[in-house]
């Protein structure tokens, strides 16, 4: 395979050095030779680039060959591997915390959102509830098992694939709910629940007005984050499911407010 790139000699060893990182990762391995003819520049500037990058790990030299330094990428899979686990745990704690909640004959809301939305997937028995959701990707993730499931209707979001609008709203209204699973954008421990947008705080604030529980599903960065339309006081949330990493302040504000906590021990 030939390889050819802008023959601009005066290129930042920058830019030239992430672009020798990126050929010989496709390669698996280049020539000193085969470098400096595709840089246009000289063989002791390549290798002056080959030992600033094997002294940072990015690849390894071998008689007059850049080489891809495997153990980096065994590390960089291995780390990918563990954050991917971490995920699948929390989303398994989710679904099965969601679930131990569960009643005969509830009535439910869920949020539109990926990190609800996947957590629901662990959810085998849904105990004859009434779900009812915004969310035009759920039918595909839930387990149908003694369900009833209902679509608000409204305003079709084709980017984030979920209902919103005043009739979205209006139609959330004839309808009551024992419990509502909600994501939140934002959280200060002085002043309570914020969301991203004007149309998400009204549907909050709805839930609220006609739900008898509302439960946050969120990770504990979503406790760090700062949004722009607030929605109500910590003390409107019945109970939080998250994970281990969420700070002490956060619980012990949450806490005082008298909200559950569910997290991983």
């Amino acid at each position: 395979m030939k390889i050819t790139l802008n023959s601009d000699t005066t290129k930042p060893s920058l830019e030239r050095r992430l672009e020798i990182v990126n050929l010989v990762g496709l390669r698996g391995k280049l020539h000193v030779d085969e470098l400096s003819t595709i840089f246009h520049v000289t063989g002791a500037t390549i290798r002056a680039d080959l030992r600033f990058l094997e002294k940072n790990g990015f690849l390894i030299r071998a008689h007059g060959y850049a080489l891809v330094n495997k153990a980096v990428l065994s590390q960089l899979s291995d780390s990918n591997q563990k954050t991917q686990q971490t995920v699948d745990s929390r989303l398994d704690f989710f679904g099965q915390t969601v679930a131990t909640l569960l009643q005969e004959n509830d009535s439910i809301f869920i949020d539109s959102n990926k990190l609800i939305r996947q957590s629901m997937r662990g959810v085998k028995d849904w105990c004859h509830s009434k779900v009812v959701s915004n969310d035009l990707n759920l039918v595909r993730t839930l387990h149908v098992e003694n369900i009833h499931l209902f679509m608000t209707g409204g305003r079709v979001n084709l980017e984030l694939m979920k209902f919103t609008g005043s009739q979205m709203i209006k139609n959330v209204k004839s309808h009551r709910f024992s419990k509502s699973f909600i994501f939140i954008d934002g959280f200060s421990s002085s002043q309570g629940v914020f969301a991203n947008s004007e149309s998400d705080a009204e549907l909050i604030k709805t839930l609220r007005e006609i739900s008898e529980q509302i439960i946050v599903i969120a990770t504990s960065e979503c406790f760090e984050n700062h949004s722009q339309f607030w929605v109500f006081d910590t003390s409107s949330i019945d109970a939080v499911i998250t994970d281990e990493n969420v700070s002490m302040e956060v619980l012990d504000n949450l806490k005082s407010n008298n909200v559950t906590i569910f997290k991983p021990t």
